[in-house]
């Protein structure tokens, strides 16, 4: 579980339904560092509606589409003592040092649930936003040493 998800304000959904949201951030996160854009994450932020979620997810996924034919993502498992690391290795460039995100991509049914619980409580989707952001700053400062 990244840092953040331990101190962010919550505004009525609980602190499982962000845990369980996680990769929607990873793949937001990784969306925006490859096109080194904030603009997904700022649109969900500041999202009014669950409409808005639903394209910001299809957008993301789309890019991620891209990302993946053109080898600018990976996917790594490893064990670590104990545990399974699943990480997603970004390539900015082809034959760049890759930036890593800890996490996992979601699947279908992780995407389906988000949207449900962002009509439900736009904040989730917001919250989820401020946790993507967080992850991808993080990756940039691990990147730089």
């Amino acid at each position: 579980m990244h840092k953040y998800l331990k101190h962010v304000i919550l505004s009525g959904e609980s602190l499982n339904s962000l845990k369980e949201f996680e990769s929607v951030a990873v793949l937001l996160a990784s969306v925006s560092i490859q096109s080194q854009s904030y603009s997904l994450i700022d649109r969900l932020a500041n999202a009014l509606s669950s409409d808005v979620v639903g394209k910001v997810l299809y957008e993301a996924s789309r890019n991620l589409d891209t990302m993946v034919r053109r080898g600018n993502v990976k996917i790594e498992e490893k064990i670590e003592g104990d545990k399974r690391i699943t990480r997603v290795l970004i390539y900015p460039e082809p034959g760049a040092t890759p930036i890593e995100i800890r996490g996992r991509l979601p699947d279908q049914n992780t995407i389906e649930k988000f949207i449900e619980a962002a009509y439900k409580d736009i904040n989730i989707a917001r919250n989820i936003a401020a946790i993507a952001m967080n992850i991808v700053a993080r990756a940039h400062l691990k990147s730089v040493g």
